[in-house]
């Protein structure tokens, strides 16, 4: 082995002086040929010849592995790693998109099994119902409670045939008289199991179904308070949306502010509830529209006996 060793540094020796030997030839040559040969001071292509050879003899001493063409060939060869990259980088930003899209979707699936994974013929049994006459009294028990703006002494207003009358003029104004209105509609005792949150359903001054919707209609003053009807509406939107998922369907709730005279319009209450629940009408869960009635068609209450 130490025999091998000294073979091969006699050898490299060898090679080394025989390199430095042609280097000081060609180096003499060069000399001669530049200073001492007329013209002097010319570059001819044997010149260059020369040095090339000058230049790859030292260069093959210096390094283990010497290639002419692979120096030739580094710029391009930077020009196709940096486009490799920059390939790399974009296939790497779109499998993050992939990524998060799929986070997403198993997260959404998640929270949504019991809506959207309901067989077909279950989400066809939800339906819109009649409610109960006792329902339907507690609700108007609990709208009579909120605070009411103070009424114009002249005359009482029929609260119920004032709701009536917004309703009819709201359906005449999107043409859809002609459909079938439920009056005190509620859905049905089966959509509670869809909702993981309460099993309470709202009742809804109206329902119409029309060709391109199902809608649920609320009628309230334009003087109303926000603080009061912000808890309700929230959950009416809740639920219509659970029904709306299930049923795979257009379905919102229009919500129709009515102003009669003497009574005050809350634009800052309106504000308020177009700016909490813009999310809802952004996507359609919820519209507003206003409703005027005028003097001469207020459905006035009976007088109360004396």
């Amino acid at each position: 082995m130490k025999d091998n060793l000294g073979m091969q540094r006699h050898h490299s020796n060898f090679v080394r002086v025989l390199v430095v030997l042609i280097c000081l030839l060609f180096g003499a040559m060069v000399t001669y040929k530049y200073f001492f040969l007329d013209p002097k001071g010319d570059i001819s292509p044997g010149l260059l010849v020369l040095l090339a050879f000058f230049l790859v003899l030292v260069l093959s001493e210096s390094f283990d592995n010497f290639s002419i063409g692979q120096l030739l060939s580094l710029g391009r060869q930077l020009e196709a790693k940096a486009e490799e990259n920059k390939s790399l980088k974009v296939e790497n930003a779109e499998l993050r998109g992939h990524l998060v899209s799929v986070a997403t979707s198993m997260t959404q699936h998640q929270t949504s099994t019991n809506i959207v994974g309901l067989p077909e013929s279950l989400a066809r049994a939800f339906a819109v119902q009649q409610a109960p006459e006792d329902e339907v009294q507690a609700k108007r028990t609990q709208e009579e409670a909120a605070p009411q703006p103070p009424e114009p002494a002249i005359a009482r207003v029929d609260r119920r045939k004032l709701e009536e009358v917004t309703i009819t003029k709201f359906l005449a104004a999107n043409g859809w008289q002609q459909y079938s209105l439920l009056r005190e509609a509620k859905l049905t005792s089966q959509f509670a199991i869809t909702d993981p949150v309460s099993d309470e359903a709202p009742l809804f001054d109206g329902y119409v179904t029309v060709p391109d919707a199902e809608v649920f209609i609320e009628v309230r003053n334009s003087s109303l308070s926000a603080a009061f009807f912000r808890e309700r509406l929230y959950m009416m939107l809740t639920k219509i949306y659970h029904y709306r998922a299930a049923k795979k369907s257009n379905v919102f709730l229009a919500l129709v502010l009515v102003s009669i005279p003497g009574e005050e319009r809350r634009e800052s209450s309106i504000q308020r509830i177009l700016r909490d629940f813009q999310p809802a009408i952004s996507n359609g869960l919820l519209r507003v529209a206003e409703i005027a009635v005028p003097q001469e068609e207020l459905p006035l209450a009976a007088p109360h006996g004396g």
